[in-house]
């Protein structure tokens, strides 16, 4: 009954750092992200997930709230600075901008 336990927990305990390690992975790729551009295409994958095109560039995971997600269109422009977790979107018909901080 020890044994179980104990193999539980060594997997539980792997389980958690793995996927510890793979959020800061991905956390630091999106950190070094830099872009300006113009939105030449907005696409959700089959998870939800963010993906779009800037400069004839793709970018995957975007971390930013589903609301500001949904307001983008393409022709709009969306600025992200190296090291920045801010997202800044300048709608193109009305010159309306939004901020998106994670």
């Amino acid at each position: 009954m020890k044994n179980k336990i104990f193999r539980f927990l060594i997997i539980a305990i792997l389980c958690y750092l793995v996927l510890g390690l793979w959020e800061k992975i991905s956390d630091n790729k999106e950190r070094n992200y830099e872009f300006a551009g113009i939105l030449q295409k907005i696409d959700f994958d089959e998870k939800g997930v963010l993906e779009v095109v800037i400069n004839e560039k793709k970018y995957y995971s975007l971390s930013t709230t589903r609301r500001f997600s949904k307001q983008m269109a393409v022709g709009d422009s969306l600025i992200k600075r190296k090291g920045s977790t801010t997202y800044i979107l300048v709608k193109h018909d009305t010159g309306i901008v939004l901020i998106s901080k994670y």
